[in-house]
């Protein structure tokens, strides 16, 4: 049998602000309790720690920003209408 790769895409949210970290980001390798030390390095994953913050800026925080832009013209609209 054939292994089919298994791909996802993801749309990630563009800012218009660029993230800009102002000392490296310390991200420890988690280790599996029954690994242990034989736990795969996250980039075999396809994490790059280098990333990771910038990633968590552009998909956390500007989807939040987002939908706090959503929530603060439909309540907008609600007052507006009564």
């Amino acid at each position: 049998q054939q292994q089919q790769k298994i791909t996802a895409e993801v749309n990630v949210p563009q800012s218009k602000y660029d993230y800009v970290a102002l000392e490296p980001a310390i991200i420890e390798t988690p280790q599996l309790r029954d690994m242990g030390e034989a736990t795969p390095p996250l980039e075999w994953i396809g994490l790059h720690r280098d990333r990771m913050p910038n990633l968590t800026h552009q998909i956390v925080i500007v989807s939040l920003l987002e939908l706090a832009g959503e929530v603060e013209d439909a309540y907008g609209r609600i007052m507006g209408s009564s």
